[in-house]
């Protein structure tokens, strides 16, 4: 049996996981470079603040196409292949580019297209159920 819902949760929170990156990033140059006055515990709080917010806006702005791109992912029964893969990886980055457009946001199209299909591919690879032989 296909697990349905697991799919369209976990691709539908897709959208969350650029930001926890961005933030995890921002924390780790932080970490490194920061300056004596700074204290750790104030970067990690900041940086884990930064990471929830632009969750939150992520899924506020991309929840709907991506909530779409998982039940059509969950109606056609995705499974980890090569091929299912690459094609929710493209499907994901395309809609996020196609859905620019209309969220008035000021990225590059590069940008938001890399982080659609990369959130993604990472999705597709630990979530979708292995091939049936």
């Amino acid at each position: 049996m296909y697990p349905f819902k697991k799919t369209v949760i976990f691709f539908t929170l897709a959208p969350a996981l650029p930001g926890i990156f961005i933030a995890l990033y921002f924390a780790a140059i932080g970490l490194f470079s920061s300056a004596e006055t700074m204290v750790v515990t104030d970067v990690l709080f900041a940086t884990m603040g930064f990471g929830i917010l632009s969750s939150i806006l992520g899924l506020s702005f991309y929840g709907l196409p991506a909530l779409l791109l998982a039940v059509i992912y969950a109606c056609l029964e995705f499974r980890k292949c090569f091929k299912h893969i690459v094609l929710a990886g493209l499907a994901g980055g395309g809609t996020a580019l196609m859905w620019s457009h209309l969220v008035p946001l000021d990225m590059k199209p590069v940008v938001t297209f890399a982080f659609g299909a990369a959130s993604s591919l990472l999705i597709a690879i630990f979530v979708l159920p292995k091939q049936i032989r």
